[in-house]
């Protein structure tokens, strides 16, 4: 998936069942805040996003509504 605002956007990467869980939770346009991922160069043959930086979301990580 892919995160957006103003300022840029990131990629960010969920696997297996964390995918699953976090699909039906997520809308386009709407805000969330995004904690406890872990940050890592990306890997640009995976992404066509312009950021030198994604985001792995792991069991701990929190995705709320703003």
């Amino acid at each position: 998936m892919t995160f957006k605002d103003e300022t840029g956007e990131i990629r960010a990467a969920a696997f297996n069942t964390l995918a699953e869980n976090l699909f039906p939770k997520l809308e386009e346009g709407k805000v969330y805040y995004v904690s406890k991922g872990k940050v890592n160069l990306a890997n640009k043959k995976f992404s066509n996003v312009h950021n030198d930086f994604e985001i792995t979301l792991e069991k701990k990580s929190e995705i709320t509504e703003v």
